[in-house]
């Protein structure tokens, strides 16, 4: 379980994009599941996504730019 900061709403507070934790989180979950899977539409770097894809390359898909396919191809692998 994560805690706040105890000084979030302090002026020196350290900032990072969101897509920082999504990367990290993302990694973290791949390591305690091994059913989570990472598809991503041709953003890895920019979602911190090579985090997770340098971890588990097998279980990392690069779909491309192509989010709706993107979709389907996530809809069919939640189905399967």
């Amino acid at each position: 379980m994560y805690q706040l900061a105890h000084d979030i709403f302090s002026d020196d507070m350290k900032q990072e994009p969101t897509r920082a934790g999504f990367g990290r989180g993302l990694k973290a979950a791949g390591e305690a599941n091994e059913a989570v899977v990472a598809l991503c539409a041709d953003l890895t770097e920019s979602t911190q996504m090579h985090l997770f894809k340098e971890a588990f390359p097998k279980r990392f898909v690069e779909i491309g730019v192509a989010e709706q396919n993107l979709v389907t191809v996530a809809s069919g692998m939640a189905r399967a």
